[in-house]
């Protein structure tokens, strides 16, 4: 499964029992860490367990309510949370949105159906939310979780003559999961067997780029309230295809021009805002939602650059790292938190 970026919200220390202030337009892009402003939940591949790191205490803590346990068999439950029914596993880390933690189980054959769960912020009382399955075998390509739904797209598979292997076919399907009673909602518009690859939400609308038969891309918009598809912009560039949604803007890096960009998705005006301090071979590493951070590493220098999108500036974050697992980072300094991925 692919999968992108990702992060936001707002959730619970663990064991405290007050809830925090969620700004509910906020997304998450299923991939890298769920990300609290208190800590972090992630799953740990060579210990079968899930995780939590605490900022506070810089603490790692296996996500088990249980006084006495091992944390090697599924009496533990942050051992059963790696996996469910009919073989399916954890596939990407816990998912934090609206201050409830969710997990996405799929099998490692592709085209078998997948699970939606929920549990409370300790990980205990996990219970399944709905099955992810459609009447021909896919594959989800990447997720949103916005506001009281789960959006996802996915690439359709179909079984060969001997019908004892499938293969991908070059229809795509966009798909919608109601998070307050697990309900699937599939086929929410027509994709014209074209793909469409989100890159998030604001003001009750999913953005997607959506890739043409003619290899240009377009801005595509769904709107939540009318069900209604929009075309935001024709024609975009392959720079801007590699961007995030942060409020009302997109931003994303010019290597061309050499220069940060901010498209408004309110006057439809797009305007260089930061110069980029390009040195030998710099690519883009990861974009952050949560902290409308761009960051661009310089292979041939090895060397690391972050850009504010807000702030319009660049911003130096050297000493704020902290490693809680090898090659995966978390940065931390004031309104600055997310994740990244160094390989």
């Amino acid at each position: 499964m692919k999968k992108i970026i990702i992060l936001i919200l707002a959730v619970l220390l663990i064991g405290c029992s007050h809830e925090q202030i969620v700004n509910t337009d906020l997304y998450t892009l299923v991939g890298q860490y769920g990300i609290s402003d208190e800590g972090i939940y992630y799953k740990n591949e060579n210990k079968n367990l899930v995780y939590y790191y605490d900022f506070e205490t810089n603490e790692n803590i296996v996500l088990c309510n249980k006084s006495v346990c091992n944390h090697n068999d599924e009496n533990c439950v942050s051992f059963s949370l790696t996996t469910f029914k009919n073989d399916t596993r954890l596939s990407s880390h816990p998912i934090f949105h609206n201050n409830q933690l969710y997990y996405l189980y799929e099998s490692y054959s592709p085209g078998e159906e997948a699970y939606l769960c929920t549990s409370q912020l300790d990980g205990s009382e996990r219970k399944l939310l709905t099955t992810i399955q459609d009447d021909r075998p896919m594959v989800i390509q990447n997720i949103i979780f916005y506001k009281n739904y789960m959006m996802f797209s996915a690439q359709v598979m179909f079984h060969n003559n001997d019908k004892q292997t499938t293969e991908f076919s070059n229809e795509y399907i966009v798909s919608s999961i109601d998070l307050q009673n697990g309900n699937l909602i599939k086929n929410i518009f027509s994709t014209d067997q074209l793909f469409y690859n989100i890159i998030g939400a604001y003001n009750n609308h999913v953005y997607f780029v959506r890739y043409n038969d003619n290899a240009t891309q377009d801005l595509i918009s769904f709107n939540l309230e009318e069900n209604k598809l929009n075309t935001v912009l024709d024609n975009i560039s392959i720079e801007m295809s590699k961007s995030f949604v942060y409020e009302n803007h997109i931003f994303y890096p010019d290597f061309k021009t050499k220069k940060i960009m901010d498209f408004n998705l309110k006057d439809k005006i797009k305007k260089e805002i930061i110069n980029i301090d390009i040195q030998g071979n710099q690519q883009l590493d990861y974009m952050s939602i949560r902290g409308k951070i761009i960051s661009l590493y310089d292979y041939k220098n090895n060397k690391q650059t972050y850009y504010d999108c807000i702030e319009e500036k660049k911003i130096d974050i050297p000493n704020q790292i902290v490693d809680i697992k090898q090659a995966e980072y978390i940065i931390k300094k004031g309104e600055y938190l997310d994740s990244y991925k160094h390989e």
